[in-house]
């Protein structure tokens, strides 16, 4: 279960990736991660202090596209 404060930096990522137009997808609610296709927005998220990291061959989550995802 995702703690609260865990939960809002969650929100927060998720609202500023809506506001950017960028393509996510979450799988928080099944234990998975939050996954996303912007470098860009995954350097301003690594510059904030955010642990970031990038899956290179994707996952199941993500039909094995490249993406970056948010470590808890």
């Amino acid at each position: 279960m995702i703690a609260r404060s865990d939960k809002l930096v969650h929100d927060a990522i998720v609202k500023h990736l809506m506001d950017e137009g960028a393509e996510y997808i979450d799988m928080t609610h099944k234990g998975g991660g939050l996954y996303f296709f912007s470098e860009s927005i995954a350097e301003d998220l690594k510059n904030k202090g955010y642990n970031i990291g990038f899956a290179e061959k994707g996952s199941r989550s993500t039909s094995g596209r490249p993406a970056w995802y948010l470590r808890q």
